[in-house]
């Protein structure tokens, strides 16, 4: 099977840990990636196309529109159309900008909605998200979890976990001020410190017990922070997957994190829940999860059993097998 990927210069790196997982072990398997970039021609001696990288409702690239073979797109979920308020943050002209980016992405889909052959989205939240905001026939829709990689993120004897971790890249969506206030209502003589992993964090924070590391790390450091971690605290007002909750609960670190969204359809019961709106939830969380040793041994073990469900191996043999679906339908 050959495969001509979109491939730009910039996407996000979620979807390049994605991509590049993927590719590398359908590669060993016999699968031959052709990626081209803006400045090349759709590559013309393949079976099919991908596009990987359409997140926030993206349209698949639109140079797509001319190809002659069929076209399978990665649509990591529609954030941009169902919360466009958290992301246009920016200023008056960013917000403008934002809308017509929304215009002309549904602009596209007007084409793309019925003249696409498959499209793979990360989670049954996330399908559920394009087919309510895109129009899109969810029967061409196939839900595949994203993986994790074991050889970083795995448990370790005697970590210290003494402090609470957030990891994540800044959008208001991620709600860190509801944490950073759930945080402040702690007692300060038995909070344990928060370490706060945010690149592209605007402000300054001046609270006691918080670190702000406002620039990116390596996935092996943040790696090292989940192993070490006394939990991980992901409180988005809506994610579509959220990689690095698996990847935590694979070091055996208890998460808390929001209701709803896909937060809510990959953590299950293995984690602790919270009302994204109500502050008073995550502090006693945070408390809860800090004090009780049976409490934080037991969501431990929960959250390695739920993890080993997860792996990029699964996951790039259910793109393989949709790929061949999509091929037989054409």
């Amino acid at each position: 099977m050959k495969i001509g990927v979109w491939t730009p210069d910039k996407y996000l790196n979620s979807v390049r840990v994605y991509y590049e997982h993927i590719t590398s072990i359908l590669t060993g398997k016999g699968v031959e990636f052709i990626p081209f970039g803006k400045s090349d021609p759709l590559p013309e001696q393949v079976d099919l196309y991908w596009d990987p990288t359409c997140t926030g409702g993206k349209n698949p690239n639109k140079r797509f529109i001319k190809r002659k073979f069929p076209l399978v797109a990665t649509v990591h979920g529609a954030s941009n159309f169902s919360m466009p308020h958290h992301y246009t943050y920016r200023g008056w002209k960013q917000q403008l900008k934002g809308y017509a980016i929304n215009w002309k992405r549904k602009w596209y889909w007007n084409y793309f909605r019925d003249n696409i052959e498959g499209i793979i989205t990360v989670s049954k939240f996330a399908k559920e998200e394009i087919v309510r905001e895109l129009q899109i026939d969810s029967s061409k829709i196939q839900q595949i979890y994203h993986g994790l990689n074991q050889q970083l993120f795995f448990p370790i004897q005697n970590s210290r976990r003494d402090f609470l971790l957030h990891v994540s890249v800044f959008q208001p969506v991620k709600n860190i001020t509801t944490l950073l206030a759930a945080y402040q209502q702690l007692d300060k003589q038995q909070r344990l410190p928060l370490t706060l992993i945010v690149p592209g964090y605007p402000n300054v924070i001046n609270i006691d017990g918080v670190t702000l590391i406002a620039h990116a790390l390596p996935q092996k450091e943040i790696a090292i922070y989940m192993q070490e971690a006394r939990a991980f605290i992901l409180p988005s007002y809506r994610e579509s997957f959220g990689l690095p909750l698996i990847e935590a609960m694979a070091c055996g670190t208890p998460v808390i994190t929001s209701k709803g969204s896909a937060c809510e359809e990959i953590v299950k019961d293995n984690g602790i829940l919270c009302d994204p709106y109500q502050v008073a939830t995550w502090s006693d969380a945070m408390a809860a999860i800090s004090r009780n040793q049976p409490h934080w041994e037991t969501l431990s073990k929960k959250s390695l059993e739920r993890a080993s469900e997860f792996s990029w191996e699964k996951c790039a043999q259910e793109h393989y097998i949709y790929f061949q679906k999509t091929l037989a339908r054409v």
